[in-house]
């Protein structure tokens, strides 16, 4: 061999190992932003920088929750209703905030911790003082369901409907400062549904969304429980409360529905009946005048969904069918990209036998989507860049959620935080 020949092979080597070696180290360099909170074992884990951290130990942890900077996650132990606690991660402290509570949601532009004690907001407020303690403070009496406002200043809650001799009265929207401090002469009405009607009938609602521009909010009305597992009312209010819109029927599940990254672009699963396996579609309506647009073809269904653009989705999508007592002979659904601009629809990943994929997160900030793999009795944490190559597990065991007639809700084993994600 010569040595131009040589040099020409060392070339070739050099360069093979770099087209190797290079996404390597961007996937490391991704991965290296995500957090992952999840329950395994009924206790609490963290995955992050590659390494896995227990938190707890003996514990009855769930419901996971990061903090807007990633700084703190909160945690249900002892189930909703339970002890509420948090973690931080740079001093690895671990603290109770209050022995009752449920509902957590961190503020949007603070370490402030808001969750309901039966029906009182209050919040936790860390005190940038040594140690970093929290200083619990009352908000609002009378609060059955409520969200932050996207500027973290204040709340907007509703409130429970009574049955009165003349029937269901209205629900009711409030707005609330954060330093309401329990007194209602700060509180403000915003809104009231309309009353009960042979079309129309809630005794509480959802959590709120604001759509980016914040012209619109979204929310599902809900009736009595017993018709609430069938049929909900998914609605939406202009941010002046003068237009109100009945848009569809779907399920009470908060993560059907959601706004795209931009614009006022509403995207939800619909359907009535309880059974997550028949009459569940993937619509879209831009607010507010635009059609819906049902992206789900004759024959299936989907679950759960993320945007990925102003037009792209991946879905959780599953053949429908009748329901089966048997879960072995239910459909496990498989991850699908979907373009609803251009009608393209083709299948993300393709999980082993015995195996489906739910519950799809994209992280803008990275271009790469995370998912729960499971086969009912076990459950994984699995990644992808956004076009579905480098597929890979990242998380070997979590709790599996409990199904309802399979529809899951993982939020409750699974938490997701990523620098500069503003999903």
């Amino acid at each position: 061999m010569t040595k131009h020949d040589r040099r020409m092979v060392l070339t070739l080597l050099v360069m093979v190992i770099a087209i190797v070696l290079v996404p390597v180290h961007l996937t490391k360099a991704r991965d290296a932003n995500i957090k992952i909170a999840y329950i395994y074992q009924k206790n609490l884990w963290i995955h992050h920088n590659g390494q896995t951290t227990q938190v707890t130990e003996n514990a009855k942890a769930s419901h996971p929750l990061w903090s807007h900077d990633g700084r703190w996650l909160a945690f249900q132990d002892g189930g909703p209703g339970g002890m509420i606690k948090v973690y931080n991660l740079r001093t690895e402290e671990l603290k109770t905030i209050t022995s009752h509570g449920s509902n957590l949601r961190w503020s949007p532009t603070a370490d402030i911790l808001a969750y309901q004690s039966n029906n009182i907001l209050k919040v936790a407020k860390t005190e940038h003082l040594p140690g970093n303690d929290f200083k619990n403070l009352g908000v609002s009496l009378g609060v059955a369901n409520y969200a932050w406002e996207p500027n973290g200043k204040g709340f907007l809650v509703s409130s429970q409907s009574r049955l009165l001799p003349t029937g269901w009265d209205s629900v009711k929207l409030f707005k609330v400062p954060l330093n309401a401090n329990m007194n209602q002469s700060r509180s403000q009405l915003f809104y009231s549904l309309p009353k009960q009607s042979t079309d129309f009938f809630a005794v509480g609602t959802s959590q709120f969304k604001w759509s980016p521009t914040r012209d619109w909010i979204a929310f599902i009305a809900h009736p009595t429980a017993s018709a609430s597992a069938d049929s909900n009312t998914l609605a939406v209010l202009s941010k002046n409360a003068d237009t109100f819109i009945r848009l569809d029927k779907m399920l009470l599940n908060p993560d059907w529905f959601k706004w795209a990254p931009v614009g006022d672009k509403l995207a939800y699963i619909d359907g009535t009946g309880r059974f997550a396996v028949k009459n569940k579609q993937l619509s879209v309506k831009e607010m507010p005048a635009a059609n819906q647009h049902t992206l789900t073809p004759k024959g299936f269904v989907d679950r759960d969904f993320t945007w990925i653009g102003s037009n792209e989705f991946v879905v959780a999508r599953a053949k429908e069918q009748e329901w089966k007592n048997d879960p072995d002979q239910r459909a496990l659904p498989t991850l699908f990209y979907i373009d609803s601009q251009s009608g393209k629809q083709k299948q993300f990943v393709q999980p082993q036998k015995g195996w489906g994929d739910f519950a799809p997160i994209y992280l803008r900030d990275g271009d790469q989507l995370l998912w729960v793999r499971s086969n009912r009795k076990k459950a994984k944490i699995w990644m992808a860049n956004e076009n579905g190559k480098n597929a890979r597990q990242v998380v070997n065991h979590i709790d599996t959620s409990l199904g309802y007639y399979e529809a899951y809700d993982w939020q409750n084993v699974v938490s997701i935080y990523r620098r500069g994600d503003a999903r």
